[in-house]
Protein backbone atom coordinates (compact mmCIF):
# COMPACT_ATOMS: atom_id res chain seq x y z
CA UNK A 1 0.00 0.00 0.00
CA UNK A 2 0.62 3.55 -0.56
CA UNK A 3 2.39 5.73 2.40
CA UNK A 4 -0.90 7.67 2.56
CA UNK A 5 -4.23 6.76 1.18
CA UNK A 6 -8.06 7.85 1.46
CA UNK A 7 -9.68 4.57 2.66
CA UNK A 8 -8.41 1.07 1.73
CA UNK A 9 -6.20 -0.12 -0.40
CA UNK A 10 -6.97 -2.02 -3.26
CA UNK A 11 -4.39 -4.62 -2.72
CA UNK A 12 -5.55 -5.56 0.94
CA UNK A 13 -9.45 -4.72 0.68
CA UNK A 14 -12.05 -7.28 0.55
CA UNK A 15 -15.47 -7.36 0.93
CA UNK A 16 -17.19 -8.90 4.05
CA UNK A 17 -21.15 -10.15 3.81
CA UNK A 18 -23.00 -7.41 6.25
CA UNK A 19 -24.49 -10.44 8.35
CA UNK A 20 -21.04 -12.01 8.86
CA UNK A 21 -19.86 -9.06 10.65
CA UNK A 22 -21.15 -9.26 13.81
CA UNK A 23 -20.31 -12.78 15.00
CA UNK A 24 -20.23 -14.12 18.48
CA UNK A 25 -18.22 -17.26 19.40
CA UNK A 26 -20.91 -20.19 20.68
CA UNK A 27 -18.89 -23.11 21.98
CA UNK A 28 -14.93 -21.42 22.60
CA UNK A 29 -12.93 -18.35 22.43
CA UNK A 30 -12.04 -16.74 19.20
CA UNK A 31 -8.97 -14.81 19.25
CA UNK A 32 -8.07 -11.81 17.51
CA UNK A 33 -5.32 -14.02 15.21
CA UNK A 34 -7.99 -16.47 14.72
CA UNK A 35 -10.30 -14.21 13.40
CA UNK A 36 -8.31 -12.45 11.19
CA UNK A 37 -6.82 -15.84 9.58
CA UNK A 38 -10.32 -16.59 8.86
CA UNK A 39 -10.59 -12.75 7.18
CA UNK A 40 -7.21 -14.15 5.05
CA UNK A 41 -8.72 -17.02 3.64
CA UNK A 42 -11.68 -15.06 2.79
CA UNK A 43 -9.71 -12.18 0.90
CA UNK A 44 -7.69 -14.97 -0.68
CA UNK A 45 -10.99 -16.73 -1.63
CA UNK A 46 -12.30 -14.17 -3.27
CA UNK A 47 -9.40 -13.58 -5.75
CA UNK A 48 -8.93 -17.09 -6.17
CA UNK A 49 -11.69 -20.00 -7.95
CA UNK A 50 -12.60 -22.62 -6.17
CA UNK A 51 -11.94 -26.25 -7.76
CA UNK A 52 -14.69 -28.25 -9.08
CA UNK A 53 -15.41 -29.37 -6.51
CA UNK A 54 -15.33 -26.40 -4.34
CA UNK A 55 -12.24 -25.89 -2.24
CA UNK A 56 -9.90 -23.59 -1.98
CA UNK A 57 -6.08 -23.91 -1.42
CA UNK A 58 -2.79 -21.83 -0.95
CA UNK A 59 0.26 -21.94 0.76
CA UNK A 60 0.13 -21.24 4.62
CA UNK A 61 3.11 -18.40 4.26
CA UNK A 62 0.63 -16.54 2.28
CA UNK A 63 -2.14 -16.72 5.30
CA UNK A 64 0.96 -15.83 7.37
CA UNK A 65 1.77 -12.67 5.06
CA UNK A 66 -1.89 -11.48 5.45
CA UNK A 67 -1.07 -11.08 8.71
CA UNK A 68 2.03 -9.58 8.91
CA UNK A 69 3.95 -12.04 9.71
CA UNK A 70 6.85 -14.44 9.29
CA UNK A 71 6.90 -18.17 8.00
CA UNK A 72 8.25 -19.25 11.30
CA UNK A 73 4.91 -18.36 12.49
CA UNK A 74 3.19 -21.09 10.12
CA UNK A 75 2.53 -23.31 13.07
CA UNK A 76 0.76 -21.38 14.82
CA UNK A 77 -1.59 -20.42 11.48
CA UNK A 78 -2.50 -23.83 11.48
CA UNK A 79 -3.60 -24.39 14.94
CA UNK A 80 -5.94 -21.13 14.25
CA UNK A 81 -7.09 -22.83 11.34
CA UNK A 82 -7.98 -26.27 13.30
CA UNK A 83 -9.67 -24.39 15.46
CA UNK A 84 -11.85 -22.60 12.64
CA UNK A 85 -13.60 -26.12 11.67
CA UNK A 86 -15.01 -26.35 15.50
CA UNK A 87 -15.74 -23.20 16.33
CA UNK A 88 -19.00 -22.46 16.33
CA UNK A 89 -20.17 -18.84 15.80
CA UNK A 90 -23.61 -17.13 16.16
CA UNK A 91 -23.85 -14.97 12.90
CA UNK A 92 -26.06 -11.89 13.72
CA UNK A 93 -27.62 -9.30 11.07
CA UNK A 94 -27.55 -5.78 11.82
CA UNK A 95 -31.00 -4.41 10.78
CA UNK A 96 -33.85 -6.24 9.33
CA UNK A 97 -32.47 -5.48 5.64
CA UNK A 98 -29.60 -6.84 6.49
CA UNK A 99 -31.38 -10.01 7.08
CA UNK A 100 -33.56 -10.26 4.43
CA UNK A 101 -30.57 -10.07 1.81
CA UNK A 102 -29.25 -12.53 3.90
CA UNK A 103 -31.98 -15.40 3.21
CA UNK A 104 -31.79 -13.76 -0.57
CA UNK A 105 -28.36 -14.17 -0.82
CA UNK A 106 -27.98 -18.33 -0.12
CA UNK A 107 -29.49 -21.00 -2.59
CA UNK A 108 -33.18 -22.29 -2.40
CA UNK A 109 -32.05 -25.74 -0.09
CA UNK A 110 -30.52 -23.38 2.53
CA UNK A 111 -33.41 -20.61 2.94
CA UNK A 112 -35.57 -23.40 4.53
CA UNK A 113 -33.06 -23.42 7.49
CA UNK A 114 -33.32 -19.61 7.70
CA UNK A 115 -37.33 -19.53 8.14
CA UNK A 116 -37.71 -16.31 10.02
CA UNK A 117 -34.53 -14.83 9.49
CA UNK A 118 -36.12 -12.20 7.07
CA UNK A 119 -38.50 -11.29 9.68
CA UNK A 120 -36.03 -9.52 12.23
CA UNK A 121 -38.08 -6.71 13.82
CA UNK A 122 -35.70 -3.93 14.46
CA UNK A 123 -32.02 -3.71 14.64
CA UNK A 124 -32.09 -4.22 18.54
CA UNK A 125 -33.66 -7.58 17.85
CA UNK A 126 -30.84 -9.09 15.25
CA UNK A 127 -30.00 -12.26 17.53
CA UNK A 128 -34.11 -13.07 17.02
CA UNK A 129 -32.94 -13.56 13.24
CA UNK A 130 -29.33 -14.81 13.77
CA UNK A 131 -28.40 -18.62 12.68
CA UNK A 132 -25.13 -20.33 13.80
CA UNK A 133 -21.76 -22.39 11.46
CA UNK A 134 -18.59 -23.08 11.87
CA UNK A 135 -16.50 -20.73 10.09
CA UNK A 136 -14.58 -22.97 7.94
CA UNK A 137 -15.96 -27.34 7.07
CA UNK A 138 -13.09 -28.57 6.60
CA UNK A 139 -9.43 -28.24 5.93
CA UNK A 140 -6.52 -30.67 4.74
CA UNK A 141 -2.90 -30.01 4.90
CA UNK A 142 0.02 -31.03 2.98
CA UNK A 143 3.54 -30.26 1.48
CA UNK A 144 3.93 -29.25 -2.17
CA UNK A 145 7.46 -29.01 -3.09
CA UNK A 146 8.59 -29.09 0.29
CA UNK A 147 6.05 -26.22 1.13
CA UNK A 148 3.22 -26.72 3.63
CA UNK A 149 -0.66 -26.12 1.78
CA UNK A 150 -3.68 -25.78 3.04
CA UNK A 151 -6.55 -26.73 1.72
CA UNK A 152 -10.58 -25.50 2.67
CA UNK A 153 -13.97 -25.03 2.29
CA UNK A 154 -16.64 -23.29 3.53
CA UNK A 155 -20.18 -24.02 4.85
CA UNK A 156 -22.57 -24.99 2.00
CA UNK A 157 -25.30 -22.35 3.38
CA UNK A 158 -23.49 -19.17 3.80
CA UNK A 159 -20.46 -20.19 1.32
CA UNK A 160 -22.01 -17.57 -0.98
CA UNK A 161 -22.97 -15.28 1.34
CA UNK A 162 -19.11 -14.93 2.01
CA UNK A 163 -17.15 -15.49 -0.98
CA UNK A 164 -20.22 -13.85 -3.23
CA UNK A 165 -22.15 -11.24 -0.74
CA UNK A 166 -25.09 -9.46 -2.11
CA UNK A 167 -24.19 -6.43 0.59
CA UNK A 168 -21.26 -6.06 1.71
CA UNK A 169 -18.88 -4.15 3.86
CA UNK A 170 -15.19 -2.93 2.39
CA UNK A 171 -12.33 -3.99 5.15
CA UNK A 172 -8.62 -3.38 5.04
CA UNK A 173 -6.62 -6.04 5.94
CA UNK A 174 -3.76 -4.25 6.60
CA UNK A 175 -5.68 -1.90 8.77
CA UNK A 176 -7.61 -4.33 10.93
CA UNK A 177 -4.16 -6.52 11.32
CA UNK A 178 -2.53 -2.92 12.70
CA UNK A 179 -5.32 -3.51 15.40
CA UNK A 180 -3.92 -5.85 18.77
CA UNK A 181 -7.42 -6.36 20.72
CA UNK A 182 -10.30 -8.50 19.14
CA UNK A 183 -12.48 -5.99 20.47
CA UNK A 184 -11.37 -3.23 18.33
CA UNK A 185 -11.03 -5.81 15.02
CA UNK A 186 -14.98 -6.60 16.24
CA UNK A 187 -15.61 -2.86 16.18
CA UNK A 188 -13.72 -2.16 12.88
CA UNK A 189 -15.29 -4.29 10.78
CA UNK A 190 -18.65 -3.67 12.09
CA UNK A 191 -18.16 0.20 11.81
CA UNK A 192 -16.40 -0.11 8.74
CA UNK A 193 -19.89 -0.99 6.71
CA UNK A 194 -21.19 2.39 7.97
CA UNK A 195 -18.30 4.66 6.80
CA UNK A 196 -19.71 6.10 3.53
CA UNK A 197 -23.32 5.95 4.84
CA UNK A 198 -24.98 9.62 5.43
CA UNK A 199 -24.45 10.37 8.80
CA UNK A 200 -22.26 8.07 9.79
CA UNK A 201 -24.41 5.91 12.65
CA UNK A 202 -24.37 2.50 13.04
CA UNK A 203 -26.85 0.24 14.17
CA UNK A 204 -28.37 0.76 17.13
CA UNK A 205 -28.53 -2.31 19.77
CA UNK A 206 -28.41 -2.72 23.64
CA UNK A 207 -25.75 -2.61 25.45
CA UNK A 208 -25.40 -6.68 25.86
CA UNK A 209 -26.02 -6.95 22.44
CA UNK A 210 -22.70 -5.05 22.11
CA UNK A 211 -21.01 -6.38 24.97
CA UNK A 212 -21.91 -10.46 23.17
CA UNK A 213 -20.10 -9.22 19.86
CA UNK A 214 -17.15 -7.13 20.85
CA UNK A 215 -15.86 -9.90 23.56
CA UNK A 216 -13.76 -13.36 22.10
CA UNK A 217 -15.68 -15.17 24.51
CA UNK A 218 -19.63 -15.57 24.88
CA UNK A 219 -19.44 -17.70 28.13
CA UNK A 220 -17.60 -15.03 29.99
CA UNK A 221 -19.33 -13.36 32.40
CA UNK A 222 -21.61 -10.93 31.70
CA UNK A 223 -20.49 -7.32 33.27
CA UNK A 224 -21.77 -4.24 34.29
CA UNK A 225 -22.01 -1.29 31.12
CA UNK A 226 -19.71 0.69 32.61
CA UNK A 227 -16.92 -1.79 33.01
CA UNK A 228 -16.94 -2.84 29.92
CA UNK A 229 -17.10 0.41 28.74
CA UNK A 230 -13.72 1.26 30.15
CA UNK A 231 -11.70 -1.78 29.99
CA UNK A 232 -13.42 -3.14 26.32
CA UNK A 233 -14.52 -0.18 24.45
CA UNK A 234 -12.19 2.39 25.42
CA UNK A 235 -9.36 1.15 24.37
CA UNK A 236 -10.99 -0.53 21.27
CA UNK A 237 -12.00 3.04 19.65
CA UNK A 238 -8.59 4.61 20.95
CA UNK A 239 -6.79 2.08 18.54
CA UNK A 240 -9.04 2.04 15.92
CA UNK A 241 -9.03 6.17 15.84
CA UNK A 242 -5.05 5.91 16.03
CA UNK A 243 -4.27 2.98 13.52
CA UNK A 244 -7.24 3.30 10.44
CA UNK A 245 -8.07 5.55 8.49
CA UNK A 246 -11.97 6.10 10.66
CA UNK A 247 -12.77 8.14 12.98
CA UNK A 248 -15.23 6.49 15.67
CA UNK A 249 -17.29 7.72 18.59
CA UNK A 250 -19.88 6.17 20.91
CA UNK A 251 -23.00 7.24 21.41
CA UNK A 252 -25.01 6.38 24.02
CA UNK A 253 -29.08 6.41 25.06
CA UNK A 254 -30.28 5.75 28.35
CA UNK A 255 -33.46 4.95 29.61
CA UNK A 256 -34.02 6.72 32.95
CA UNK A 257 -30.63 6.61 34.03
CA UNK A 258 -29.15 3.31 32.94
CA UNK A 259 -27.63 3.17 29.60
CA UNK A 260 -29.58 1.35 27.52
CA UNK A 261 -28.92 1.44 23.59
CA UNK A 262 -25.54 2.40 21.94
CA UNK A 263 -24.85 3.39 18.81
CA UNK A 264 -21.73 4.66 17.07
CA UNK A 265 -20.78 7.38 14.69
CA UNK A 266 -18.23 6.74 12.25
CA UNK A 267 -16.44 8.86 9.90
CA UNK A 268 -13.40 8.51 7.00
CA UNK A 269 -10.32 10.56 7.64
CA UNK A 270 -9.19 12.36 4.77
CA UNK A 271 -5.46 11.24 5.04
CA UNK A 272 -3.83 8.86 7.50
CA UNK A 273 -0.54 6.78 7.25
CA UNK A 274 -0.09 3.24 5.91
CA UNK A 275 -0.70 1.14 9.42
CA UNK A 276 2.07 -1.33 10.65
CA UNK A 277 1.61 -4.89 10.61
CA UNK A 278 2.32 -6.49 13.64
CA UNK A 279 4.57 -9.64 14.66
CA UNK A 280 2.53 -12.72 15.39
CA UNK A 281 6.01 -13.89 17.32
CA UNK A 282 4.09 -12.77 20.79
CA UNK A 283 2.13 -15.48 20.76
CA UNK A 284 4.35 -18.12 20.25
CA UNK A 285 6.88 -16.86 22.42
CA UNK A 286 3.96 -16.70 25.21
CA UNK A 287 2.74 -20.16 24.28
CA UNK A 288 6.61 -21.21 25.01
CA UNK A 289 5.98 -20.35 28.56
CA UNK A 290 2.77 -22.15 28.95
CA UNK A 291 0.51 -19.05 28.30
CA UNK A 292 -2.73 -19.72 26.79
CA UNK A 293 -3.56 -16.86 23.55
CA UNK A 294 -7.01 -15.88 24.82
CA UNK A 295 -4.94 -14.82 28.32
CA UNK A 296 -2.10 -13.15 26.74
CA UNK A 297 -5.20 -11.50 24.82
CA UNK A 298 -6.68 -10.68 28.22
CA UNK A 299 -3.28 -9.11 29.21
CA UNK A 300 -2.84 -6.39 26.17
CA UNK A 301 -6.48 -5.42 26.90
Amino acid sequence: PDDTRQGPSDAWTFRKAVTALAIVPQNTSLTRTGRMAFNVMLWLAQREAPSADGWWSAPVSRIVKGLGSTTRDSMRVKAYIDAMVSTQVRYSPLSASDAAAFAASLPASAQAMLEGVEAVPAPQDQFDGARTFTLISEARFSRRSGEAWVEWCFPPSVQEMLVDPVRWAQLDLAELASLSRYAAVALYEIVARYRNVPGGLTNRATTDWWMATLRHDSREQTREWRKVKNELLKPAIAEINQRTSLEVRMIEHKAGRAVSHVQFHVRQRAQVAAPEMPDLSLAGRAGGVGLKERDVDALID
